[in-house]
């Protein structure tokens, strides 16, 4: 074999490898919604984000953040419509992951 022959195997095939490392994959694993109210004009939104090493969660506290979001965004009114999304990403090779829990609802103010 030649040798630039071979630096191009190598090429491609570094190129390979790193077109492999760097991809990564998102999973929705649950979605849930409540009753969507015929008033929708306020729409509120949260989320929130945990970062794995290695696919190790020591907690969950960080969905907590989602619900304080909503009330925040909601004062004096109540949240309906709520859907939620429970998302996880994958980045290279597992190595590294996110999970993502989002809420969409509409406050209803007291009249």
């Amino acid at each position: 074999m030649s040798m630039s022959f071979r630096k191009s195997i190598r090429g491609a095939m570094g190129l390979c490898a790193l077109s492999f490392m760097l991809t990564s994959c998102v999973s929705l694993q649950s979605v849930s919604m409540t009753q969507i109210p015929s008033d929708r004009d306020d729409k509120v939104s949260a989320s929130a984000d945990q970062f794995l090493f290695l696919n190790i969660a020591f907690d969950n506290d960080f969905v907590n953040d989602v619900n304080k979001q909503l009330l925040e965004r909601c004062k004096g009114g109540r949240i309906t419509g709520i859907l939620t999304k429970h998302e996880y990403i994958n980045y290279f090779l597992h190595i590294f992951a996110r999970r993502r829990v989002t809420a969409d609802g509409f406050c209803l103010k007291k009249a």
